[in-house]
């Protein structure tokens, strides 16, 4: 029992401390952009994924001994690839959540992927040993799971240097091959048994594991979508994805470490009110732009939402003999909640507001769930349903407002927006996300002069002309409009570095900064292409 404890903690420990280290090491080479977090966890769940399928592949075709042996042999054959090594070389050219799924898989992927693997398998060896039930060791690992997360920001990230991270996980990784090679050799001394009558019976059918992917996938969706929401519409405060992700962990260890039916009829309950604050707070912006207030309340919904989806994943767990079956159907579920955030949406929505969509999905997903139940309750579900469902499409109306281009990549939402200044003069600003990336007046005897926090009498412009000896080199992070292009003067020599493609095409062809001094352009970080 201890053996099997300690494996399954320090393996759920490894698998959530690697997963912000490696966001944390790749972050500088992609911009330090909110969306590499969400394009990592999409790839560790895909991973998850195959590991989950290879141990359900494994508890179904092979004999005790031969999963022991098996696993055994390829956790020892993958301490070849001990220390990590991170190759931020690969895949560039690619697409930046290619790009980063590359680097990924070359760096950490055969480990994170026999680790993966391990949970669902020492559950099953557990219940084999012990005749116990296996879900309980699930919340177990996702209670490491929290605590690795946690710990990464606060007790690693700002004492520990990259290389020695790297070290230190390796050096886990070979502890945790060891006591998982000791629970793989006393799993080969268990023979298989055989199914008994009830186990075949509660066999579960297509429909019953359709709904594991749906309670699982909206839970996952839910926390990336809140997540882009708070840090690409709120603060871009270091490690904030790891609040949202605690809560989600959070409600999965309380769900599957005590089921009572009780407290989910509670949490169920509160699921309505909470819908319909997260979606009024991502409506109005006024309220929504404060830290202080968002960061809680959007939190304190999401963990709501999941404890009522994954309480009723909980409610439908089937027998033990299925354990690894159903655990393939959540990471399932799970990936195609993250890729519904991380490739559909910026393929497919103009705006980062998929977050009041699936407040909507949710609340719909629900009011089917309980429909029938009783008229009241059909009556609340119906009530959040259409109050959320409004509040989603007026963020849609009022992203599109007044926008003469709106689109959408990797890197978020670009608006163009013509409006009027306060003196009556017409201009045009570059907004991504809620943040002024650069305005111009829009009548030509005031084109030519900057404006916000570049006009003439800020920092910027004393700098310059304090500065000038002559014909002046300058190199600027960030390209925006280009309104810093003003100050380029005949002889300067102004660079311009942006990571994002989306600002380049913009800034030409909306505004007319560029066109007055002919700037050089670099596309890429501005900190990497400056360090080379």
């Amino acid at each position: 029992m201890m053996l099997h404890c300690a494996t399954v903690f320090l393996s759920a420990f490894l698998l959530f401390s690697v997963q912000p280290m490696m966001a944390r090491l790749i972050l500088p080479r992609f911009g330090g952009s909110a969306s590499v977090w969400a394009a990592c966890m999409l790839f560790f769940q895909a991973l998850l994924l195959l590991g989950y399928a290879y141990a359900d592949w494994m508890s179904r075709r092979l004999s005790a001994r031969a999963q022991g042996w098996t696993h055994g042999t390829l956790l020892v054959g993958s301490l070849a690839l001990l220390p990590l090594r991170l190759h931020t070389s690969l895949g560039d050219g690619a697409a930046p959540a290619l790009h980063i799924a590359v680097i990924l898989a070359v760096s950490v992927g055969a480990p994170y992927l026999l680790l993966s693997a391990t949970s669902p398998l020492i559950q099953m060896w557990h219940g084999r040993a012990e005749g116990a039930s296996p879900y309980r060791l699930y919340a177990l690992s996702n209670l490491a799971s929290l605590l690795a997360l946690l710990s990464y920001p606060a007790g690693i990230e700002p004492f520990v240097t990259g290389r020695w991270q790297l070290l230190g996980w390796s050096v886990g990784f070979a502890v945790f091959v060891g006591l998982c090679g000791m629970a793989a050799l006393r799993a080969s001394r268990y023979s298989q048994p055989v199914r008994s009558r009830e186990s075949q019976s509660a066999a579960p059918g297509a429909g019953q594991q359709l709904l594991w992917v749906i309670f699982a996938a909206i839970p996952s969706a839910l926390l990336l979508a809140a997540t882009n929401h708070l840090c690409q519409n709120v603060a871009a405060i270091p490690f904030l994805w790891v609040v949202p992700l605690a809560a989600y962990l959070l409600s999965l260890i309380l769900c599957f470490d005590y089921d009572h039916p009780r407290r989910h009829r509670l949490f169920m309950w509160m699921t309505a009110p909470a819908l319909i604050a997260m979606g009024y707070l991502s409506l109005h912006s006024e309220l929504g732009s404060n830290p202080r207030l968002l960061l809680p309340l959007i939190t304190g919904g999401l963990f709501i939402a999941c404890m009522a989806f994954h309480g009723e994943l909980v409610a439908r767990k089937p027998h033990p003999s299925s354990a690894s079956l159903f655990y393939l159907m959540v990471s399932l579920g799970g990936v195609i909640g993250a890729a519904l955030i991380v490739w559909a949406a910026p393929l497919f929505l103009r705006g980062v507001y998929e977050f009041p969509i699936l407040l909507a999905a949710a609340s719909m997903c629900l009011l089917l769930l309980n429909y029938g139940k009783r008229w009241h309750v059909d009556a609340v579900w119906a009530a959040t349903s259409v109050a959320v469902v409004v509040f989603a499409w007026t963020q849609i109306r009022a992203f599109s407002a007044g926008a003469v281009v709106a689109e959408r990549n990797f890197y978020g939402a670009l608006r163009v927006v013509d409006s009027t200044a306060s003196n009556g003069s017409p201009i045009r600003t570059m907004v991504h996300g809620t943040v002024s990336h650069g305005t111009q007046f829009r009548d030509a005897p005031l084109a030519r002069q900057a404006t916000t926090y570049y006009a003439p009498g800020t920092g910027v412009q004393v700098a310059l002309d304090n500065l000038r000896r002559g014909p002046q080199s300058v190199a600027i992070v960030g390209l925006g409009a280009g309104s810093l292009a003003v100050y380029a003067q005949p002889g300067d020599h102004f660079v311009f570095y942006e990571l994002n493609p989306q600002v380049i095409d913009l800034a030409h062809s909306q505004f007319t900064y560029l066109k007055q001094s002919a700037p050089e352009i670099v596309e890429g970080d501005g900190r990497l292409t400056l360090a080379r």
